[in-house]
């Protein structure tokens, strides 16, 4: 496991309730809290506490405190492995790259306004230049996320778009073929952009026996009712956007996450609907293709417990690999030879995807 380690920490009670807050906060206002940073808050949540602690739906039970932490990480074809770092839970998110080896490490640039605060929702993506690209929600008075791209000495910053609640981003297809994850009263969808102005997909979705909208701000999408999408991942050439979908009703962000079912889809321009695979895959969540877009990887945290699993996008045919990682975030290598996954104890781990 490539990493940090852990360190000792205590925490006052103030500081517990301010986490605390932070959870439910988040949860409430759909604000904050992504599908890499929820596990983050839950686990810091464990620091300085001798008994089992129940705090929106995350149970812990480690007395080991993690003060340094590495997520979200960006693997690009200049050879260095992007992710977001945190030296301690109350400080601001940094952007930081290391060597594949995890030589070299350090900052790469700070998010945009700096400092955005340790409460903030950043997330990072591969943008449509082979650049880095970040999104940020650094004020939770405001919905708004700010998605940029990165120059390569991480000094200038060119915004791509801005668009309210989103939590995930898929550029690499170009401007006029990306795709978001987004939030609306805490349940997933996903939005077209459309060289930075959000677009609607052809038509509805229809899986069992449910028809929905893929994105959650539509007036006939009502979580409670109906499905929920997200993960986008977008092929090279634009045309085909793979993507996490579910007919669960009801399912929203914090509320039995690793229950539900999702199944991979893949919507092909031109088509009046998407192709969804017959495989159920509990408590999916990062969602990631590689170079050549012929298998995607997904981090799977089920009752069979946490793992990785690849899919040939041809005949479908999964397979786990590496160990038991819990990932929040994953990346392929350049050459697709690699995958590096963040886990929830703040680490970078590679693993064969062979």
């Amino acid at each position: 496991m490539i990493g940090y380690g852990d360190r000792p920490q205590t925490r006052s009670a103030t500081g517990l309730a301010g986490l605390i807050h932070q959870v439910h906060s988040a949860n409430d206002k759909a604000q904050g809290v992504g599908p890499f940073r929820l596990g983050t808050l839950c686990r810091r949540l464990s620091i300085g506490l001798a008994a089992l602690i129940m705090a929106s739906g995350c149970g812990l039970t480690s007395l080991a405190a993690v003060d340094r932490t590495d997520t979200d990480p960006v693997w690009l074809t200049d050879g260095w492995v992007y992710f977001l770092h945190q030296d301690s839970s109350d400080a601001p998110w940094q952007i930081w790259r290391r060597r594949p080896d995890g030589s070299a490490a350090g900052l790469f640039a700070a998010v945009k306004p700096d400092p955005c605060p340790a409460s903030a929702s950043v997330f990072l993506f591969e943008g449509s230049s082979g650049r880095l690209g970040a999104g940020y929600s650094c004020d939770f008075t405001r919905l708004d996320t700010t998605l940029v791209e990165y120059s390569a000495d991480g000094r200038e910053t060119t915004t791509l778009a801005i668009q309210p609640t989103a939590r995930a981003a898929s550029w690499r297809g170009g401007p006029s073929a990306a795709y978001l994850e987004v939030l609306n009263s805490s349940c997933w969808g996903i939005v077209p952009m459309r060289n930075g102005t959000p677009s609607v997909f052809p038509a509805p979705v229809t899986l069992a026996g449910l028809s929905w909208p893929l994105d959650p701000a539509s007036s006939a999408n009502r979580c409670d009712s109906r499905g929920i999408s997200r993960a986008p991942a977008v092929t090279r050439d634009g045309k085909t956007v793979y993507f996490l979908i579910s007919a669960a009703g009801g399912a929203k962000v914090g509320q039995d996450v690793g229950s539900i079912p999702w199944r991979l889809a893949s919507w092909v321009t031109g088509e009046p609907q998407p192709s969804i695979g017959t495989d159920v895959l509990v408590g999916a969540s990062s969602l990631v293709l590689s170079p050549d877009d012929k298998t995607a990887a997904v981090a799977v945290d089920g009752p069979g417990g946490p793992h990785l699993l690849t899919i040939a996008l041809a005949t479908g045919q999964t397979k786990q690999v590496g160990a038991r990682i819990n990932a929040t975030g994953l990346s392929f290598s350049p050459d697709g030879k690699q995958l590096i996954a963040s886990t929830v104890e703040g680490d970078l781990t590679t693993v064969s995807p062979d």
